[in-house]
């Protein structure tokens, strides 16, 4: 990171001096942005994609000539590339969130027994995905937890909170039904890349139109103060897992369904306060993308670290963490099948070689907040 940006520099100096075609410093431009946004966000401190910002930079920089539009294309691929290394980075089986045992509250919610009957009918629809490798996005275990939360809770809205290419957004659709009412919201506008829903009942809040969770006008939006305790709000945004409690008992919900729970090196998830930590008093505080206006990187000790828990559980009706359907890290987590040869015999799901990330799972859980909490 630090020789890329000596590299960026020296190289910004050399061009001052000598008299380069327009074209290629825009180019070169655009590498240096893609470059160091993706090492941004491998380091966790950007929300913008590689291949986001360096259409941004063309765009802010009166871009249109075909050489350019054609480098724009190879950086994409680029990015695309780097996403999908940095995530089977990240999700190493060494990386699996341990059982969490801070929250034992609603743990056995669903039975192993139960979410294994409702496989051969999502394995049949995830065969017809529309979007078969979603790079960036999520992979068969959490599109399987998603559709089946949805399945069993009905809940009489959803809100998503990051919708990328649109994939869980087709998940959603496909368990509520063409007339639930989805709210989908991202700040960028690629929905036109993967899936985007024409069934009208979708509204999308993106781009210019985009707000942050915790901006959105909710009693506006969903006025109905019942409807919002039965909305399933859908948090696939990198923000700080306690920020997003604050911000769904203000806003008066009850149930979220949380994708981003890595235990190491994402924003503070939800296994991060319910799996009891590997140093105690070295606990890494993220708040995310979404987070960064209201709190800071920190390191909690064992005491912030308990306040955190505490101030969660007491609000916490229930928590679960959805097994994979295939482990091929061996983790020790539950899972609903045990051999490559169990997963085979469901024709709709991918192969582990086939999985956008090798059927690694972040165990997403479903949390519902206590009537009396918001």
């Amino acid at each position: 990171f630090g020789s890329s940006l000596m590299f960026g520099s020296s190289a910004i100096r050399a061009s001052k001096q000598v008299k380069t075609p327009t074209w290629i410093r825009y180019a070169f431009m655009s590498i240096l942005v893609c470059a160091l946004s993706a090492a941004l966000l491998h380091a966790g401190f950007a929300s913008e994609s590689c291949s986001a910002a360096e259409g941004r930079v063309f765009t802010e920089r009166g871009g249109g000539i075909g050489l350019m539009e054609e480098g724009i294309g190879l950086v994409q691929q680029r990015a695309t590339a780097h996403r999908v290394a940095e995530q089977l980075d990240r999700w190493a089986c060494e990386d699996t969130p341990p059982t969490p045992t801070l929250c034992p509250q609603g743990n056995d919610r669903f039975s192993k027994e139960e979410i294994l009957a409702h496989l051969p009918e999502f394995a049949e629809l995830y065969a017809n995905r529309p979007i078969k490798k979603n790079a960036g996005g999520g992979n068969v275990n959490h599109a399987f937890a998603l559709w089946f939360t949805a399945k069993m809770l009905k809940p009489q809205a959803v809100v998503e909170s990051g919708v990328y290419k649109g994939g869980s957004t087709w998940i959603l659709r496909q368990a509520l039904g063409p007339n639930v009412s989805i709210f989908s919201l991202d700040p960028l506008d690629i929905v036109g890349q993967g899936w985007k829903d024409p069934s009208g009942k979708t509204t999308y809040f993106l781009k210019a139109d985009f707000m942050d969770f915790s901006e959105m006008n909710w009693t506006a939006t969903i006025p109905d103060p019942v409807v919002r305790a039965n909305t399933l709000v859908v948090f696939d945004d990198h923000t700080a897992s306690d920020l997003r409690v604050e911000d769904m008992v203000h806003a008066g919900f009850r149930l979220a369904w949380y994708d981003d729970n890595y235990y190491h090196g994402g924003c503070y998830s939800f296994n991060n306060m319910c799996a009891v930590p590997e140093k105690p008093n070295q606990i890494p505080y993220n708040p995310g993308w979404g987070g960064e206006k209201r709190a800071r990187s920190s390191i909690l000790t064992a005491a912030e670290q308990e306040k955190k828990v505490e101030h969660f559980t007491q609000r916490l009706q229930s928590y679960f963490e959805f097994p994979s359907i295939f482990d091929p890290c061996n983790s020790g987590r539950p899972s609903l099948l045990s051999s490559a040869a169990e997963l085979a015999k469901y024709p709709g799901l991918p192969s582990v070689k086939d999985d956008v990330y090798g059927y690694k799972s972040l165990f997403p859980p479903l949390v519902e907040l206590k009537a009396d909490a918001i």
